[in-house]
């Protein structure tokens, strides 16, 4: 039998990683020299610098000589509870009311705390995907989150962001999305929290608090995008609380994430009247879109793109540092560029779609970054619906560069 060891007591994570090449864009393992895809039952015959999964263990596992197995696992638990062991989901796009595509095998690793996830099953980035942590919460008017995550999916391309829902239990596994009830969903992508392929332990913590525009802020990113329903109702009342992963990109399915429970204190810090965030508004570009409002502000220290309809809210963090360098009027004749087509699901652009462009200067942090010029992509569909993409302009069409938010 190899002497098995873990990463968290024996050598350190930080001994076995390195940084790579800059045209990597992330990081690797010492001696890595191939890597096992498909989930295994046990352990391959020991090959060194190989990596691979133990699906009926749920551990990704490393073997640097060929002799020692190292397990790669999170940090210690922050919260050992979760409310149930199956899978959810939560659409966070209203024109979109297909069905779900689950996780075709869900790992449940009781004795770590942990949840993790295998797909082999597309899922798309119009859902929300994970375990119920807290059910019929009575939240106040703030809500602090503690959480450790990782992710793993191929040496190219971290994916799996990680998600929060905070929703009524009317509006969780429902395929038509319910905007009667309030709601917030907020996600992180790895490459803003600064995770490289394979990582994980790293901790996320922040507060959010239930007023409009929601005021926030977290460590060591604040969310890429929230989205949001009558969140100003959200106190004193009964909310589920879903802590999971979107995918947003379905062509490449085949990964595996693994979550820890840690939904810190529901009832903390209650405040009788929560005064409103003072909102600095730095541009007005309602006029362009079919929406009540539509600026890039600052608040919470960090300067934001805000979309309101009717109740429903769009935040997408766009950095602390950010200069609008120029915005294009809206042309309702779309070019068919490798990112446009992404925005359209690979579709020829109808006359009715058009897009606002817009290019900032940011200071923001991300694995992907390869200069501080990123481009805001507005893409209006069928005269409602908005669509929101960020991303680096120096990847011009890469899809792993941007981010798509809808509303």
């Amino acid at each position: 039998m190899p002497e098995l060891e873990s990463l968290a007591v024996k050598p350190k994570l930080s001994d076995l990683i390195i940084d790579t090449d800059k045209d990597w864009r992330g990081y690797l393992i010492k001696n890595l020299k191939s890597l096992v895809l498909q989930s295994l039952t046990a352990d391959p015959a020991l090959v060194a610098g190989e990596i691979w999964f133990r699906s009926d263990l749920g551990q990704l596992r490393y073997t640097p000589d060929g002799l020692t197995v190292y397990v790669i696992d999170p940090a210690p638990v922050v919260d050992k509870t979760w409310s149930d062991t199956t899978g959810h989901y939560f659409n966070y796009d209203p024109s979109y009311q297909a069905w779900s595509a689950l996780p075709a095998i869900q790992l449940n690793s009781p004795a770590t705390g942990h949840k993790r996830s295998f797909e082999d099953a597309q899922t798309g980035y119009c859902y929300v995907h994970g375990w119920l942590v807290k059910q019929k919460a009575s939240l106040s008017s703030r809500l602090d989150i503690v959480a450790k995550v990782g992710a793993y999916r191929s040496i190219v391309a971290t994916g799996a962001n990680l998600c929060f829902v905070i929703a009524d239990p009317a509006t969780i596994d429902v395929k038509a999305r319910n905007d009667s009830v309030p709601w917030v969903f907020m996600r992180w992508d790895m490459s803003t929290l600064g995770y490289p392929n394979g990582a994980y332990g790293r901790p996320l913590s922040g507060y959010i608090i239930f007023t409009s525009p929601p005021s926030y802020s977290f460590s060591p990113a604040n969310p890429s995008s929230l989205n949001y329903n009558l969140i100003t109702q959200i106190p004193n009342s009964r909310r589920h609380i879903l802590y999971g992963y979107a995918d947003a990109w379905p062509g490449d399915w085949d990964q595996w994430a693994s979550l820890q429970s840690g939904v810190s204190n529901t009832n903390l810090r209650f405040r009788v009247s929560t005064p409103e965030p003072e909102v600095e508004v730095i541009e007005d570009i309602t006029q362009y879109l079919p929406v009540d409002r539509a600026v890039i502000a600052r608040w919470d220290g960090e300067v934001r793109l805000w979309i309101e309809k009717k109740y429903t809210g769009m935040i997408v963090s766009l950095g602390k540092d950010v200069e609008i360098v120029s915005i294009d009027k809206p042309n309702r004749s779309i070019s068919i560029n490798l990112f446009d087509r992404m925005l359209l699901s690979g579709k020829e652009p109808e006359k009715n779609h058009r897009v606002l462009d817009i290019k900032v200067r940011t200071d923001r942090s991300d694995l992907h970054r390869k200069s501080s010029l990123w481009r805001i992509a507005i893409m209006v569909r069928d005269r409602e619906y908005v669509d929101v993409a960020l991303g680096d302009s120096s990847w011009d069409g890469d899809k792993f560069g941007y981010y798509i938010s809808s509303i």
